[in-house]
């Protein structure tokens, strides 16, 4: 099936994945009424609006495809995400790009389909894509050491849920660098600008979320960023 999710982070203002409008709306419990928008916060406040809906409609295939008890159990993780960011109402420079992670891990275990890609396609979807193939790379090489826990169980204890949301730093967040620096994802931005670099500076690089940042070889110095500021 077409992945149920819909997910916007401060970071992207494409980051979404679409709805699948056949599933109905389920009668058990949901992530509740979005809050409304208030003007000084219109932009996170669209955000927490479009995630609460979006996993509504992911809850409820899942609860159609899998029951009350299994659906739950599936998205618990990916509902705290939610509920965590619309408890942060008014705090519009906090990041929950958790949400962005469990929403992944959420769809892979009801079988859809991923899709990611910001306005451009080549700079913060690299990182969101590297980051996510890191994570599948370790999650089936514990699976297949016949570990007792995988990527979802790390998750367990909600306080530990950041740092633990790429499974291991010490493990895939490196993975997803080598991924950035040697992978395909600097090929894509070369056929969009020209240049092996991702767009971040410097600075910009220090306000994404830790695993999301790229490695400082492959990124623009502050005079080449505003020189070859990508505009798409």
């Amino acid at each position: 099936f077409a992945t149920a999710t819909r997910v916007h982070n401060n970071n992207d203002d494409d980051d979404d994945l679409d709805d699948d409008d056949d599933v109905t709306p389920p009668s058990t419990t949901s992530a509740g009424p979005a809050p409304p928008l208030s003007q000084d916060d219109s932009a996170s406040g669209l955000q927490r609006v479009l995630n609460a809906e979006a996993f509504d409609v992911l809850q409820a295939y899942a609860v159609q495809a899998h029951g009350d008890a299994e659906g739950a159990r599936i998205l618990r993780h990916l509902k705290a995400a939610v509920d965590k960011e619309r408890a942060a109402e008014g705090k519009s420079f906090e990041k929950h790009w958790l949400i962005l992670v469990q929403a992944e891990l959420a769809t892979r275990a009801l079988d859809g389909g991923l899709c990611i890609f910001c306005k451009s396609g080549k700079d913060r979807t690299g990182m969101l894509a590297t980051l996510s193939e890191a994570m599948f790379f370790d999650e089936k090489r514990k699976s297949d050491d016949n570990h007792s826990q995988d990527v979802k169980d790390d998750l367990d204890n909600e306080d530990d849920q950041g740092a633990a949301a790429a499974n291991d730093e010490r493990g895939t967040y490196p993975r997803a660098s080598l991924l950035r620096e040697f992978g395909t994802r600097l090929r894509i931005c070369e056929k969009n600008t020209g240049r092996k670099k991702y767009a971040f500076n410097v600075i910009q690089r220090k306000f994404l979320p830790a695993p999301f940042q790229p490695p400082m070889a492959v990124i623009e110095d502050l005079a080449s960023s505003v020189i070859n500021r990508d505009t798409s």
